[in-house]
């Protein structure tokens, strides 16, 4: 079987042969600050120009996609590593019940505004754009 990273030196395969490396870790840890950081902005945003309600159902879809990025990185940590298989499989599979558990009983929920909701939960987006410009300028400054 051909290996599918043959391109790469030594170097760079430290992230495939052996999980995450510390760069990978600062990065994801990044960007789960940065989006707690965009949910709180954006949850005063709308606090300011909408209703408390509102931001309240913001906020909850926001940090709902910052709890899903921190099990993420967990899970995947553990996947990578190649280490604890069985356990792996279990953090994946109760991060995604816990998921579906909590986005079920917020969409039911009379206090949520669905509408706002998904507005937090598409915070991802801004979040990875900010991320990756900034990755840009840091990459910039240093050459």
């Amino acid at each position: 079987m051909v290996d599918p990273y043959h391109f790469l030196d030594k170097e760079n395969r430290k992230g495939i042969d052996s999980g995450p490396n510390e760069n990978q870790k600062t990065t994801m840890k990044y960007l789960i600050l940065l989006q707690i950081a965009v949910s709180l902005f954006g949850a005063l945003f709308v606090l300011i120009f909408n209703t408390p309600q509102n931001a309240g159902s913001f906020l909850s879809g926001a940090m709902l996609i910052a709890l899903n990025m921190y099990l993420l990185d967990l899970s995947w940590g553990q996947v990578l590593k190649k280490k604890l298989v069985a356990m792996s499989f279990l953090i994946i599979v109760f991060k995604y019940a816990l998921l579906t558990g909590l986005v079920y009983l917020l969409a039911h929920s009379r206090m949520i505004n669905l509408v706002w909701m998904v507005a937090g939960l598409s915070s991802l987006v801004l979040t990875g754009l900010l991320g990756a410009f900034i990755h840009r300028l840091k990459v910039e400054n240093q050459s």
